[in-house]
């Protein structure tokens, strides 16, 4: 096994997988990666749910709850970089005041040089046809855990290998990179 480089430089990057898959770990290990980077950006933590994403030190600033990722998501569309704005559980922001703002940031991130990093239940990705995570799937980045190979390359754009074992434990999924695949497993 050896690590593999995601490029933050010009994409968001997008974590998919089922409840109790790995996204919130995967997040980590972004978050973790990147700030022990040259020059790390600033980051910002969106978490409408209770996540161990916020028993990490060095955010620049966190919303706990909906109501408070509402407000900062607000602030955060007017944000400039290098910064990267990471959120977990994202599928409950899908529909609630912070999806406007977050759908701004989204579509103006890379000009600003902000990276959004986000992790969302699949089937909360499936559904959205519009809004801050069908913005994020343009990309076709990102990583799908535990995936249903039938139909979840769809989220971003690539085919999924058959697996002669199917099972995937905690963790392990395909890193995405504009229909490139890659079996992965992240470090816990």
């Amino acid at each position: 096994l050896e690590p593999i480089t995601i490029d933050l430089a010009d994409r968001h990057f997008l974590v998919a997988g089922p409840y109790r898959s790995g996204r919130s770990t995967a997040l980590t290990a972004v978050v973790e990666s990147l700030r022990r980077g040259p020059e790390p950006p600033a980051f910002h933590l969106l978490a409408p749910r209770r996540t161990p994403l916020l028993e990490l030190p060095g955010w620049a600033s966190v919303a706990n709850g909906v109501d408070e990722c509402d407000a900062a998501a607000a602030r955060l569309a007017e944000l400039s970089g290098p910064a990267v704005v990471v959120v977990d559980d994202g599928d409950e922001l899908a529909e609630t005041l912070a999806a406007p703002p977050l759908e701004t940031l989204v579509r103006r991130g890379r000009d600003a040089r902000v990276t959004v990093v986000a992790a969302a239940e699949r089937q909360a990705i499936q559904r959205a046809f519009a809004g801050w995570l069908r913005e994020l799937r343009k990309d076709e980045h990102g990583l799908l855990l535990d995936p249903d190979t039938d139909v979840d390359g769809d989220l971003l754009g690539a085919r999924l290998p058959r697996r002669s074992n199917p099972v995937f434990p905690l963790g392990r999924g395909y890193a995405v990179d504009r229909g490139l695949v890659e079996l992965v497993q992240i470090a816990r």
